[in-house]
């Protein structure tokens, strides 16, 4: 036990971002699955609220599912990665990471999985571990020159 809390001090950042990865896909399933859940019946009369789970609803709960289940694919590999490597990698992912929110939140929605906002979140959750993935790699290597 002593060892995993060892582990967990000095592998900070990443559990963090673990942490917010997670968060953000239990949040973009809750929002995307709404009705599905059960979160949609009146607490009264048992029937469900017409606008429950509508489209605005999820066109904001599928994105955030999508770009944190990139998150979570770069936060296992940060678990992997030094201190000085983390470091670095902050200075990119969080502005690339706002980037990408920003610039998807923007774009126009249309009904169904085809529209722009789709596309483009599934886009940059791929394309998002990739260039962290290639920073991460670029950052051990130096610093192993470095030595």
């Amino acid at each position: 036990m002593k060892k995993i809390l060892h582990f967990l001090k000095n592998k900070r950042g990443p559990v963090t971002v673990l942490v917010l990865a997670l968060i953000g896909m239990l949040t973009g399933y809750v929002m995307s699955h709404m009705s599905k859940l059960g979160l949609c019946l009146h607490p009264f009369y048992f029937i469900e609220y017409s606008d429950c789970g509508n489209s605005k609803i999820f066109q904001v709960g599928a994105p955030i599912g999508s770009l944190s289940l990139s998150l979570l694919t770069t936060s296992i590999m940060l678990f992997f990665a030094k201190k000085e490597v983390f470091k670095s990698w902050l200075w990119f992912g969080i502005p690339m990471g706002l980037f990408f929110v920003a610039w998807i939140f923007s774009l126009s929605v249309s009904p169904g999985y085809l529209s722009p906002r789709y596309t483009a979140a599934d886009f940059f959750s791929i394309l998002f571990p990739i260039l962290s993935f290639v920073v991460i790699v670029y950052k051990s290597f130096k610093l192993q020159k470095k030595k």
